[in-house]
Formats: C-alpha cells, sequence, structure tokens
C-alpha cells in the first residue's frame, strides 16, 4: 500500500493537501481507486498532531529516511520562501530556514540525512546542512518553477525537474549540473530514483511518466497512462490524466483524478 498526496489546485501542482490510501493492482497500466474509509476493513487514519506556524501555504514536505525529522516548504506572493524542521519525536520545531526569496515548490531530504534539497518559483535549487541549516549552494539552471527535487540512495546526486520539461541532474558534493533530461511534453511534476539508483522515474502533465538511466541521460521507456476515450486530447486540456506523484519501487503513477496506475514491468532492464 501506498500513500500519495491529492493535489487541491490543478494550476499549482506542488500543492500537497490530503492523503489518499492507494492499493496495489494486478494489471500493468490498471486503474486503482482509493478506498472508501467507511467500507468494513479499511482502517481510519489517527491524527497525532497538527503542526503550525508557517505564514503561508505549505508547498511540499519531506520526512528524513531515520524517521526522525520533517521538512516543510511554504511561500506564498506575501511571504518570501521557508523551510522548517520538525522533530518527529518530540513534535516541536527545531528551526525555521531562510534564503528562498519566493515559494519554496519542493524538499526532499538526503538518505544520510545530512543534506536537505529544495526547489523554488524562480527555477533555483538549494542544498543546505540538514542538521544545522546552513546554506550550502545555489543550482540554477531551471528556466521555470521547479516542482521536483529527488535525490539517489547513494545521497551524491540529486534530480530536480519542473515547468521548463526538462530534469537536471547534479552533482551534490561538486554543487554542479551533470546532465540535462529532455523527452517530457509538458511541465514535469515528480521525479524518483530506484532504490538502486540505477534508475529514474519522471512524471508529467504530458500524462506520461519515463524511465531513464540519471548516469547516462538515456530515455528507457515512456508509459502512457491515458484512457482510450482521451488519448487524442492534450494534457493541458485534459488535466485529470496529468501525472503528479510516482512511487519507483514498482511504479505506480498518480492522477488528479484520485486514481493510480501500477506499471511492474517498467524497470526491467
Amino acid at each position: 500500500m501506498i500513500a500519495a498526496a491529492r493535489l487541491a489546485n490543478r494550476a499549482a501542482p506542488f500543492v500537497a493537501l490530503n492523503l489518499l490510501l492507494l492499493t496495489a493492482a494486478t494489471a500493468p497500466g490498471q486503474v486503482i481507486q482509493p478506498p472508501n474509509p467507511e467500507q468494513p476493513g479499511v482502517p481510519p487514519s489517527q491524527e497525532r498532531a497538527i503542526l503550525r506556524d508557517h505564514r503561508d501555504a505549505v508547498t511540499s514536505l519531506a520526512v528524513s529516511q531515520d524517521g526522525k525529522t520533517l521538512a516543510t516548504a511554504s511561500g506564498g506572493k506575501d511571504h518570501p520562501g521557508e523551510i522548517k524542521l520538525w522533530d518527529l519525536v518530540t513534535l516541536q520545531e527545531r528551526r525555521t530556514v531562510h534564503g528562498h526569496p519566493v515559494p519554496v515548490l519542493s524538499v526532499c531530504i538526503a538518505p544520510d540525512n545530512q543534506t536537505l534539497a529544495s526547489g523554488a518559483a524562480d527555477g533555483t535549487v538549494k542544498l543546505w546542512n540538514a542538521v544545522t541549516g546552513e546554506e550550502l549552494a545555489t543550482l540554477t539552471g531551471h528556466q521555470g518553477r521547479v516542482f521536483a527535487v529527488a535525490f539517489a540512495p547513494n545521497s551524491k546526486t540529486l534530480a530536480s525537474a519542473g515547468e521548463d520539461r526538462t530534469i537536471k541532474i547534479w552533482d551534490v558534493t561538486l554543487h554542479h549540473e551533470l546532465r540535462t533530461l529532455r523527452g517530457h511534453k509538458d511541465m514535469v511534476t515528480c521525479v524518483a530514483y530506484t532504490h538502486d539508483g540505477l534508475q529514474l522515474a519522471s512524471g508529467s502533465f504530458d500524462a506520461m511518466v519515463k524511465i531513464w538511466n540519471p548516469a547516462t541521460g538515456q530515455e528507457k521507456t515512456t508509459l502512457k497512462g491515458l484512457p482510450a476515450k482521451t488519448a487524442n486530447v492534450p494534457a493541458s486540456d485534459n488535466p485529470d490524466e496529468a501525472v503528479f506523484k510516482i512511487n519507483p519501487a514498482r511504479i505506480f503513477s498518480v492522477a488528479f483524478s484520485q486514481t493510480a496506475r501500477r506499471w511492474p514491468r517498467a524497470l526491467r532492464r
């Protein structure tokens, strides 16, 4: 079972709101409907705490691999971007990180729990010390908003994706761009590495999931999930099929229509 965030504002694909529980399917490309919480056998969700103090909309969140830290990002027209780091044991705020003059749209914590990455509305990606909050570097190159950032399992490379329809791979230690992946026909809204780091999945408003070799930039396959009745409709005119969340372990893609598709053969080498 996987958890995916449902986006309420289709014009802003970075706003993560209500959580849906999505169950697995058996057929490639099969649509998975979220369970009805009122049905027997569906466990009720339990609220543990409400974490407050952001001054504007919360746009992204990430949990460290050790489960001890939560990073939340926010920003709006009236406030610059900010990132808050929370202790998930005590449920207390550790610190607030400032540095983005515009809204922060995406955030992630490296698997080694040492580095934090953030993507912003001005096309920049920043790297931070996840323990102290110190800014380490600003990475530039995107031509538009950065909707997603994701670390490789070794914490040494970072993928970012955004409005310019590209995915960029960065060297986290040397703070420079390694390569740019091109192929999507609309803005790229999510990226995720496989657990071995050998493949990268990306989802886009073009209603496609692409699988890449991040070391070479080679596109390995494209997964098309549009239903037949809308197959000839551009994704910009059919936003319900825009992919905004992916889980690369077995490749689940989640669309605005509150459905998910499973692609069990997508990761064949």
